[in-house]
């Protein structure tokens, strides 16, 4: 992305006040084709225009040049997107279509323009909770203890019926209970062990080193999916590779920049990018599809700071899905006891934001006993997509009883996934749907494969 980057003081949009609107060149490029309606979720189920790609681009291009005003229909069109770039998969032009969808939030969210309630929502959780570790590590400790303790007695009693949207909102909740992440302490060196012990002892057999990686942990993931995270360590330890959790790691800044909270999201940016910098690390390593998008367009978004631009496109360089490490070749002995049908759900900032669609189907493939079944329109939003399950649960509940479908069809005992959004989503389709099988993230598949058989 960075080689089509325009410096910000050559870019002359009256319409917009942030200071790193997109550049001309990306309002120019869509020819309205009308390739990507058919592939655009709000489009397919609402058949406007303005619900689509190259509508809401059109709105886009109208503010730039000042012949459009940010008011509530605005807001209504921009902010119903996925965001799930399923249309730039398709574009023939090569639209950067997220660029300008998450200028235009900036926009919205620079000139005030939001309600009351929402200024304060946007306040109370993209300011005040998710940029402080401790604080997201109370409200999923909480989350976790409600889980283990009285949240079969809510759902058994049906006294939620009585609270509305918030007693819905509950049903978003997961089935696998939340905990924290809490970094192994690292490994003392043979020798020093040696040492301590007075004993002579054969050295280990020496192990070959794929590299030495550091883990980008986020901010959910890390205070409430600590299995997700052990799994990934356990499973890039299996193939050799040397894991290190820096300490001190904040959000990623993907719902910030989502939401059109540039500003925030610029100082986590920087923050992330002045911590996994002060070492040098053959990858930093990402196990959440959006967060792996994220880091890696922390150039676009710091545009318009020389400094930390050239560092966010050097970090970026180090990012890497933990598909991407493991693929094409696994270590061996990864293998289910028996045949097991297993299909995958390809998370939209994988497949469309960072084009990474082979390797996660190329881990599966050589799991022994695993078969893999393709379902129809794998890459399609799920209706997940960072709060939209939260904000827009009618586009969502449509979005994810079509995935599910889908994945029954298959017959597959599992469903794979590598985006915790789309996890829980999936496992909230399939309490909708009634559907038997399992949701794992693909690192939790291929956990439990090494540990079905023992250690390498």
């Amino acid at each position: 992305m960075s080689e089509t980057l325009i410096p910000v003081q050559e870019i002359n949009l009256p319409g917009f006040t942030i200071p790193d609107p997109p550049n001309e060149a990306d309002l120019l490029r869509c020819v309205h084709c009308g390739l990507c309606l058919n592939h655009c979720p709000t489009y397919r189920l609402t058949s406007r225009e303005t619900e689509s790609p190259r509508g809401r681009i059109f709105l886009i291009k109208e503010l730039a040049e000042g012949k459009q005003q940010v008011n509530d229909l605005f807001q209504e069109h921009i902010g119903l997107c996925l965001d799930c770039r399923n249309c730039e998969t398709v574009c023939p032009s090569g639209v950067r279509y997220s660029v300008l969808l998450e200028a235009a939030r900036g926009e919205i969210v620079r000139t005030g323009k939001l309600s009351t309630t929402e200024k304060f929502i946007r306040w109370a959780i993209l300011k005040q909770l998710f940029p402080y570790p401790r604080r997201l590590d109370l409200v999923a400790g909480a989350t976790g203890l409600y889980q283990r303790t009285l949240q079969p007695i809510v759902r058994e009693s049906g006294i939620l019926k009585l609270f509305g949207r918030l007693g819905e909102l509950e049903a978003l909740l997961p089935s696998r209970k939340l905990r924290r992440y809490v970094p192994p302490k690292p490994k003392k060196p043979v020798a020093e062990v040696q040492g301590a012990l007075r004993t002579p002892t054969r050295p280990p057999r020496p192990r070959v080193s794929r590299g030495r990686v550091a883990l980008f942990t986020g901010c959910l993931m890390r205070a409430g999916f600590a299995n997700i995270h052990e799994a990934t360590v356990r499973v890039l330890e299996q193939n050799h590779y040397e894991v290190i959790v820096p300490e001190g790691q904040t959000c990623c800044a993907a719902l910030h920049v989502h939401a059109g909270e540039r500003d925030m999201a610029r100082q986590m940016a920087k923050y992330n990018i002045d911590l996994f910098l002060k070492e040098q690390w053959d990858a930093i390593v990402i196990n959440a599809a959006g967060c792996g998008a994220q880091l890696k367009e922390y150039a676009e978004l710091l545009r318009a700071d020389p400094v930390y631009f050239h560092r966010a496109k050097e970090f970026a360089k180090r990012v890497k899905d933990v598909s991407e490490l493991l693929a094409p070749t696994i270590a061996p002995n990864a293998a289910f006891p028996s045949k097991t049908r297993v299909t995958y759900q390809d998370a939209c900032h994988l497949a469309h934001a960072q084009k990474i669609r082979l390797e996660p189907r190329q881990i599966i493939k050589q799991i022994g006993n695993v078969e893999l079944i393709e379902m129809r329109a794998s890459d399609r939003c799920c209706g997940s997509a960072g709060i939209y399950n939260v904000i827009h649960p009618e586009i969502s509940d449509q979005l994810i009883d079509e995935k599910l479908v889908n994945t029954a069809d298959t017959r597959a005992e599992i469903v794979v996934t590598g985006n915790i959004g789309c996890l829980l989503q999936l496992e909230y389709g399939k309490k909708r749907a009634g559907w038997s099988g399992r949701v794992l993230h693909l690192v939790e598949l291929l956990d439990e494969a090494y540990r079905q058989v023992g250690s390498v």
